[in-house]
Parts: structure tokens; C-alpha cells; sequence
């Protein structure tokens, strides 16, 4: 879900810097032993193109609809108990620059512009967005009815405009799990999951090309949670579950010349659900997932392997069921991640210094407040993505949260639309500085792919 950490400048917010308000209560940080295995198991399948799947058609921009209405809180801030609280801290009628007059930057002075990209209601389930060197943004995500599924990608270039194709349509249940990212040159590369064939899948829109793909891992039931990233030598990293091998976690890469390797990252029986991924700006992979099984068992896990090194595995917070997560690496090491825990119902954030410990705090006191998705600014700042859906109020909205370095966080509903149900949301910033969110909205058998965009401070 996540790409390299590009410095990306916020400087035209002309936001100042927030004062800390507190810090976080620590949380069991458990092992750091190596359970690396890197030996090599040889060839994973069969690596030719299966055919083009060329573009189906250009569904860009089909309407803003963005600003549907004043979503603000009243200010405050306590947990009163109550979850209906979306965890919006902040003003969001009032969505003026408030850097001239030194009030500092919230989630709330945000103005969100939106656009509906592929309104068929099957744009529904598992998506991935990474934004390139210059500024297009690439998304790929599933189409999902019953038994038909596709593997989409969207594209919105430089200049704003929006189309989508069809990277593989041949298989009945293909999708399930997806990541994207960019290589140096600026081509997307997706990995996605083939469950007709218990196969990772792979594929590369060269430039000015068609799509190629490719099986990167058929040995056993591969492809689960699948995620993927680019180094800076263009070595092609996907983090995948072997269901067949007690869950384990496995790391499949390709390098320049083309051939791919997969071993097992940790022979830890049930890990690697609900898998993230950051590569640093060092070639650092970082690893966020959780481990199922018993309550001293379960919970989220850490794992880190520098360029050329070996890998560490940690316990960020054990004893709870966890659902979806994600993280964010700052150049100088500290990892920032944000999770769903099933168990206490709330959104947990968790962080650790480049020379600490993990410790661990309450975002959103809900069972309400689900699938988020975290990022960096040049400045330090968190930016935060993740949606609110109670069907019993109603009370459903896509919400960002906002943290300035050495700052607390804010929460406002982006208004980015009415009565969403989303499965997941991702979250990037550009070089100049523009938030950009990609969700689903579905709402009986209408919905489809939508993204939203705020400049912060206006």
C-alpha cells in the first residue's frame, strides 16, 4: 500500500508547528529475535504474458461531489462513552487558511474536492494507490459481483484527467488483494491474488505499452493479502500469505534481470493478515500484520530488514484481535502505524522512535471507526484516512485525521459523500502538497471507485 517516502513539500500551507500536548502509554513490545529464513525455493511458476488486456473505456470524472454538507463537531474532544462519536475534533464549517493569523493547521480547515471514477457499482472491495514522480496518481482495484470478478486499474495523469482498464478479466475469482507501485521510470506494477489458481499474479504497464502479467508464486495457496513495493535498484518486492504452509509469511521478489525468489519470512504459524508494507528510502523493508490464534497470542506484529540484512520480528500490541492497519516510515527510522482493534472496538495508533520502543493510544473510541490508511508529509506531519459507518444511526462518512509533528491529532469528516460504505480507503500526498484519499462508496446497488483531494490549509 505503501510506496518509497518521498520528500513532498507542504510549505505553500504556511502552517505553523502545533504544540505537543502529551505523550502516548506504552505497550508490550515483545520479541526481536530473527526468524528470517532467506534460502532460495527455487522456481514459482510460469512467467509468461497471458494476454492483453487492453483499456475498456475512459470513465473519468463523472461529477464533483465533493462538499455535502457541514459535518462539524461541536469541539469537544473527551471520550464521553458514546459511539456514535465519529472522532471529529474540529471545525469543519470554517475551512479558511488559518496560517495568517498563527491558529494552527487542523483536519478541519481542509477543502475536499470529489470525483467519482468508475461508478459501476462492482468498483467495490480491495484497493492500492501510488502517486509517481509526476504527480499522476495510479490505483488499482477489484470488481466484485458473486462469481465474476476483474482486476481494475485507474489512472488520473498529470493534467487531471481520469481513465481505467482491465488489467486480467479471464479468471472467475481474481482480486481478492491487490497493492500497486511505481518504478523509477514511472510504470505501475500490481500484485494481485488469483484464487482459481491459488497463484500470486503480477503485472507491469510498461510505457507507452499494454499490460503483461505473469504467475510470481503457485507453490501451494499463495497470493493472500498480497502487498508490493520498489526498491531503488527497481527490485520488485510482493509480501504474500502461504495458506497451505500454517499461514506463513512469505516474501516473493523480482529482480532487474527478471527472475523471482520467494522464501519464507517467519515460519510463525497465522501471520501475515492483514499485511502493510513501506520501503524507506534506504531499501529498509518494514512490515506491519496480524497474527491470529489464541488471546496470548494474537495481535499486530512488526518486522524490519535493512538493505542487505536480516529481519527482526515485534510484537506492537498482543492479546487483541486486530483488523486492517497500515504504516508510515520517516527518514530517520520511526515507524508510525494505525490499526482497527476488533477486540476494544476502537482505532488504535501506535509509534516507534528509530532508537524505542513501541507505545500505543486510542484515535477513535468506536467500533464504528474502521479501514485506515496513514502517511508522512516533509514536515513530520501524519495525515490519516479511514471511514465511520453506522448503519444504525445512520451515521456513515469518510473521515481524515491530522497530526503536525510534536502536535495532537484532529478529526474532521472530509463531506466527501453521504451514507458511504467502504471496505477500505488509501491515502498519499503529492509534491505540492495536496492530500489525496481513494475509497469506495456503495449504498445498496449503486456505488463505485471515488477519490477526494484537499489542499491543506486551503
Amino acid at each position: 500500500m505503501k510506496r518509497l517516502w518521498l520528500l513532498l513539500s507542504l510549505s505553500a500551507c504556511d502552517r505553523p508547528t502545533a504544540v505537543d500536548t502529551g505523550g502516548l502509554s506504552d505497550s508490550q513490545t515483545g520479541e526481536t529475535d530473527d526468524t528470517g529464513d532467506t534460502s532460495d525455493t527455487g522456481d514459482t511458476g510460469d512467467t509468461s504474458d497471458t494476454g492483453d488486456t487492453s483499456d475498456t473505456g475512459d470513465t473519468s470524472d463523472t461529477g464533483d461531489t465533493s462538499d455535502t454538507g457541514d459535518t462539524s463537531d461541536t469541539g469537544d474532544t473527551s471520550d464521553t462513552g458514546d459511539t456514535s462519536d465519529t472522532g471529529d475534533t474540529s471545525d469543519t464549517a470554517d475551512t479558511s487558511d488559518t496560517s495568517d493569523t498563527g491558529t494552527p493547521f487542523t483536519a478541519g480547515d481542509c477543502i475536499w474536492t470529489t470525483t467519482a471514477i468508475d461508478t459501476n457499482y462492482r468498483a467495490q472491495q480491495y484497493l492500492s494507490m501510488a502517486i509517481d514522480s509526476t504527480d499522476a496518481i495510479h490505483v488499482s482495484y477489484q470488481y466484485n459481483v458473486w462469481d465474476d470478478h476483474d482486476m481494475k486499474y485507474a489512472y488520473r495523469s498529470p493534467s487531471g484527467t481520469w481513465s481505467t482498464q482491465t488489467i486480467q478479466n479471464d479468471s472467475t475469482s481474481i482480486g481478492y488483494w491487490n497493492g500497486i507501485a511505481v518504478d523509477s521510470s514511472d510504470q505501475p506494477v500490481v500484485s494481485y491474488h488469483d484464487w482459481t489458481g491459488d497463484r500470486l499474479m503480477f503485472a507491469i504497464l510498461p510505457s507507452g505499452g499494454a499490460w503483461s502479467r505473469e504467475v510470481a508464486d503457485s507453490t501451494g495457496e499463495v497470493g493472500i493479502y498480497n502487498q508490493i513495493g520498489v526498491d531503488s535498484a527497481d527490485t520488485i518486492h510482493i509480501f504474500h500469505v502461504n495458506e497451505s504452509g500454517n499461514d506463513e509469511l512469505r516474501h516473493t521478489y523480482r529482480d532487474s534481470g527478471g527472475s523471482w525468489t520467494t522464501y519464507t519470512v517467519t515460519t510463525e504459524s497465522s501471520s501475515g493478515s492483514n499485511l502493510s508494507l513501506f520501503i524507506d528510502e534506504d531499501d529498509g523493508i518494514h512490515l506491519l500484520y496480524r497474527r491470529n490464534g489464541t488471546a496470548n497470542l494474537r495481535g499486530v506484529k512488526y518486522a524490519y530488514k535493512p538493505a542487505g540484512g536480516s529481519w527482526t520480528i515485534e510484537d506492537v500490541a498482543i492479546g487483541h484481535y486486530t483488523g486492517l492497519n497500515d504504516l508510515v516510515v520517516s527518514p530517520s527510522g520511526a515507524v508510525y502505524a494505525v490499526f482497527f482493534d476488533i477486540d476494544a472496538q476502537q482505532l488504535v495508533y501506535a509509534e516507534k522512535p528509530s532508537s524505542g520502543t513501541w507505545s500505543t493510544s486510542t484515535l477513535v473510541a468506536s467500533n464504528y471507526a474502521n479501514n485506515p490508511a496513514i502517511t508522512l508529509d516533509d514536515t513530520g506531519g501524519l495525515h490519516l484516512s479511514y471511514t465511520y459507518d453506522d448503519e444504525t444511526t445512520p451515521v456513515q462518512a469518510l473521515m481524515y485525521g491530522y497530526r503536525p509533528s510534536g502536535g495532537a491529532w484532529t478529526f474532521a469528516d472530509t463531506g466527501a459523500i453521504d451514507n458511504i460504505g467502504s471496505d477500505e480507503t488509501d491515502i498519499a500526498i503529492d509534491s505540492t502538497g495536496t492530500v489525496h484519499v481513494m475509497f469506495f462508496y456503495r449504498l445498496g446497488g449503486a456505488g463505485g471507485l471515488y477519490h477526494t483531494e484537499c489542499t491543506p490549509g486551503g
